[in-house]
């Protein structure tokens, strides 16, 4: 389609097949409490056949449509073909379409990202707390 000529190419160090591509996430929808696919994470899919979608919730899909690139998790499959997707974010809600409005559907399988975030207290609790144990029994034995 026009719209998919006009997305960067990306190359990775090895063949990944006719049947995947990655898209850049571009803006928050996806992202909520530090935790998702963030602004310029790289995410790598594979193809939906669209004679037999076998679409799943909660997974995450791209819907590459006339105008635009979606990236949402399906939320549910609504009768008549229609989907029901979100945005991880609450900000973003909910949206329909129709299933038929899809030139194409990516399932997202990974995601490449340059966002590494740091332990969170429990982590780091956690952490501590194994240490002093270790401790406890390297006095013990």
């Amino acid at each position: 389609t026009a719209f998919l000529d006009t997305l960067p190419p990306l190359t990775f160090p090895h063949q990944l097949g006719l049947a995947t591509r990655a898209f850049e996430i571009v803006g928050s929808e996806m992202q909520h409490q530090q935790q998702g696919l963030r602004h310029q994470d790289v995410v790598l899919c594979r193809r939906v056949d669209l004679a037999a979608p076998n679409l799943r919730v909660p997974r995450i899909y791209a819907f590459v449509t006339q105008n635009r690139l979606l990236v949402r998790r399906l939320s549910e499959r609504l009768p008549g073909n229609v989907l029901k997707v979100r945005a991880d974010n609450p900000d973003y809600g909910t949206e329909e379409f129709a299933l038929d409005q899809a030139l194409e559907i990516w399932e997202v399988k990974a995601v490449f990202t340059t966002h590494l975030r740091p332990p969170s207290t429990t982590e780091e609790r956690v952490t501590r707390l194994e240490r002093q144990v270790e401790e406890l029994l390297a006095r013990l034995g």
